[in-house]
């Protein structure tokens, strides 16, 4: 007798995050707002997270969150700001004001609108009741990447991310309708026009066109200019995202390699550096593969996004994100 399949809407709806985060012992990693930055990257490389919740170091309550994207708006904006100095000044800037801002000083910075959790909690219902649907409805209607869950106490315990949300499917992938899994590349929506960096230009400026787009990466590609669009034909080399700013720490040299290296170089750094990134480069699928591709890759390249290129020539054609799956599962599908 075969087991009944679910939609990914109805797995979304039947479970909790709390629940499975408590089940499987995992622990909330936080910060106080007085924490230095080098101690909250500190924590997010130790752990191997992309954001730590903030609490008041006074009165001990919740007010936002920190995430590598914050970080390096930090790094970004400084160097704007120190751009007509030499640059062994802009190096050394940047490192002794690292060392001197606190969490609560760069918290929110990469957002427009730092989100009211307030407003945010009453609109959506955010508990530790609340199950997976309930959260993905928040990540489709605000662009909001990661929620606090709120006790009865108004205490945060849990933090829930995008990528939870898809790693649970990929968990689950057993117990989901084949037509969502079976759903191609190029019938799912996802953004077509990726803005790039060429692979010559310094990763300083990499980082820049991150913040200045408001996305977590951008690809590194052969004959563009920074943040060429769809319109030019560009070759996929490799990825740098916020979590690349890691190698930062309290070295010195990290800050002078930003300045240094080109995109490409650094991209290669990062990898050679670090165990939990993906095998190649810029992990990349095709408009004929399927959703459940998309999806095996994802988790077991523990990276948020997938680019979306021609198999034989590794021309750039897009990009499908953590927001896009979600949305999809939303779908009911």
């Amino acid at each position: 007798m075969s087991t009944r399949k679910h939609s990914p809407l109805e797995l979304l709806k039947s479970n909790k995050p709390a629940e499975i985060q408590s089940k499987k012992g995992q622990k909330l990693i936080s910060c106080l707002s007085s924490d230095l930055l080098p101690t909250v990257l500190q924590k997010l490389v130790d752990y191997r997270i992309l954001s730590v919740p903030v609490f008041d170091s006074r009165t001990n309550a919740f007010i936002g969150l920190v995430d590598f994207l914050d970080l390096v708006h930090f790094l970004a904006e400084h160097h704007w700001k120190v751009l007509e100095h030499p640059k062994s000044y802009r190096e050394a800037d940047i490192f002794v004001s690292f060392n001197e801002k606190t969490a609560k000083d760069v918290m929110g910075v990469s957002v427009a609108h730092k989100p009211d959790w307030n407003e945010i909690h009453k609109r959506y219902g955010l508990s530790e009741d609340a199950t997976f649907a309930d959260v993905a409805k928040v990540f489709t209607e605000t662009g909001l990447r990661r929620v606090p869950l709120f006790n009865s106490e108004r205490n945060v315990n849990h933090i829930v991310t995008q990528s939870e949300i898809v790693h649970f499917l990929y968990e689950h992938m057993e117990d989901i309708d084949g037509k969502f899994l079976l759903k191609k590349v190029q019938d799912i929506s996802h953004t077509k026009d990726v803005v790039s960096v060429p692979a010559d230009c310094k990763a300083i400026e990499a980082f820049r066109v991150i913040t200045g787009q408001g996305v977590s990466a951008v690809p590194v590609v052969a004959n563009c200019s920074p943040g060429t669009g769809a319109d030019v034909p560009r070759m996929l080399l490799a990825t740098i995202s916020v979590r690349d700013v890691r190698l930062m720490g309290t070295d010195a040299s990290a800050v002078k390699n930003l300045y240094d290296y080109t995109a490409l170089e650094y991209a290669k750094l990062c990898r050679e550096r670090t165990d939990n990134m993906a095998l190649t480069p810029a992990v990349s699928c095709s408009t004929d593969d399927y959703l459940e591709d998309v999806l095996v890759k994802m988790n077991e390249s523990k990276i948020h996004r997938i680019w979306v290129s021609d198999p034989g020539t590794k021309i750039l054609r897009g990009v499908v994100a953590l927001k896009d799956i979600i949305s999809e599962a939303r779908q009911g599908v």
